[in-house]
């Protein structure tokens, strides 16, 4: 009996938890935070304490990298669409598409062609931009470079359209894309155009200011018309004025790509570095 008293904890003393479940599972609050390894490092607190912060850290959290920075916010319609992915709308959903009912033919007979080039061209007749569409891309245009202009009348500030709207592969929804050349280095600053622009009336205001290449998104609602705008970008410029070229040299190419355009943006696959791969591979 004496034996069994001994090796009995006292009635007023619990039993002292193991390490193992002192240990916290909760996952860590940080990415870059770990639970501490309870069974080879002491926990006692160091005798080192900064003078400007009394507290202490454990060599653990010492030895780990700093979180990283997130970008600077330059203002309110700063959105972190810069990161984001275009994503295929789930009313598609995740099946794959059945099986060819029939084997594509290698040829056309000369009715199907016939019929075929009916269809497209009626299809292109369709997707070529009005008249009116056309007139207020232009209104655009000039409104956008007299205010900015009466903004900041010191500098040589040009308004340039790229994209569809310049290279003459445009429809009567499509956007505008701007590029603004200007020797005026504020602009640069993509936040103070967002802001000036908002001022004068501009709607759904949005700021990409961390993308490669920083863009300010409006709708006028005067014009109806949404815009893309980006400052000092000759890249584009020069794209568009390739793609231009295509057109002018042969009238076969603008209907053909058009209809590509159309086809791929009903089907979610209308990414523009994609879309002008396809096309120069056409043309070689």
């Amino acid at each position: 009996m004496s034996g069994m008293k001994s090796d009995t904890a006292p009635a007023s003393i619990s039993p002292r938890p193991t390490l193992k479940s002192q240990q916290s599972t909760s996952l860590p609050s940080t990415p870059n935070q770990r639970p501490h390894d309870l069974t080879s490092h002491s926990r006692s607190p160091s005798g080192k304490r900064n003078a400007s912060n009394p507290l202490t850290r454990s060599h653990h959290s010492d030895s780990l990298p700093l979180p990283p920075q997130r970008p600077n916010r330059g203002c309110k319609y700063e959105t972190g669409m810069a990161n984001a992915k275009r994503r295929v709308p789930y009313s598609l959903g995740p099946d794959k598409l059945d099986a060819a009912v029939e084997v594509p033919k290698a040829s056309l007979s000369t009715a199907e062609d016939e019929r075929l080039t009916n269809d497209m061209r009626e299809l292109y007749n369709q997707l070529l931009p009005s008249e009116e569409s056309e007139a207020r891309r232009k209104r655009l245009v000039g409104k956008l470079e007299m205010i900015l202009r009466k903004q900041w009348p010191k500098y040589a500030i040009k308004v340039n359209v790229f994209g569809s709207t310049g290279n003459k592969l445009g429809t009567t929804e499509s956007d505008v894309d701007i590029c603004i050349t200007t020797d005026c280095k504020e602009l640069e600053k993509v936040c103070i155009l967002a802001d000036f622009l908002a001022n004068q009336g501009m709607q759904r205001v949005v700021c990409v200011s961390v993308a490669k290449v920083p863009i300010v998104k409006i709708w006028d609602p005067d014009l109806r018309l949404a815009c893309d705008m980006n400052v000092n970008n000759p890249v584009a410029l020069e794209n568009t004025e390739m793609i231009r070229t295509y057109v002018d040299i042969d009238e076969r190419v603008r209907p053909l790509a058009m209809i590509i355009k159309h086809w791929t943006k009903r089907r979610v696959l209308n990414e523009a570095g994609r879309l002008l791969s396809r096309i120069e591979r056409m043309l070689c």
